[in-house]
């Protein structure tokens, strides 16, 4: 499994007196297994915390993508988008 954050954006300021962060993102897993939970860890993997899924892992948004045209072989991948709350 792939993961990104999306929100806040990259390099933007947080407000130190701000008691809550809220990241965003999304992640996606190839062979078109599901995906069932993300951790958010903001202090280098010493504490984590489970993001709630947009779509409760069921992966609604598996596509169907074209892995080669010339052999007819084809491929899913699982997506879903993600939220946190952070101290």
């Amino acid at each position: 499994m792939q993961s990104a954050i999306c929100q806040p954006r990259a390099g933007s300021a947080v407000k130190a007196e701000d008691e809550f962060v809220t990241l965003k993102g999304y992640a996606y897993s190839g062979g078109g297994r599901g995906i069932i939970r993300v951790d958010v860890s903001v202090d280098g993997g010493k504490t984590w915390t489970s993001a709630d899924l947009d779509n409760n892992g069921t992966n609604a948004g598996c596509y169907d993508i074209s892995v080669n045209y010339s052999l007819g072989l084809s491929g899913c991948i699982g997506n879903v988008i993600w939220q946190a709350e952070m101290s």
